[in-house]
């Protein structure tokens, strides 16, 4: 009996090992940098949307956003009304619990001349 009960504790254990590992597996990556160009701007749902090849990013902005940009190879302040659709950003980002993307910094880039 004791033996079928170690058994038992062992396979429960195991499955929920597994369990865990699967739903961690399906979250998303805790922080990433997505770069691309900004095709839309949500100012009333604090968003942006950036596009990378065919892949389209959403990404939240709040109080806590940290705007910059580049200005002799160095990072600068910038403010929020300097991004705009067609810009070129940088966006550094966490997925919060719901596993929408949220920036903690936004990087303009340079707008390169044809």
């Amino acid at each position: 009996m004791r033996k079928l009960l170690t058994v038992f504790v062992a396979l429960a254990f195991a499955a929920g090992l597994v369990a865990a590992q699967e739903k961690a597996a399906k979250k998303k990556p805790a922080e990433r940098k997505i770069t691309g160009e900004i095709i839309a701007v949500d100012d009333a749902k604090s968003t942006m949307t950036v596009t990378k090849g065919n892949e389209k990013f959403v990404v939240a902005f709040n109080d806590s956003t940290k705007w910059t940009k580049q200005e002799a190879k160095k990072a600068v302040g910038a403010e929020r009304s300097e991004f705009k659709v067609g810009s070129i950003v940088i966006c550094l980002v966490k997925a919060d619990e719901q596993g929408h993307w949220v920036a903690t910094r936004i990087d303009l880039r340079p707008a390169h001349s044809h």
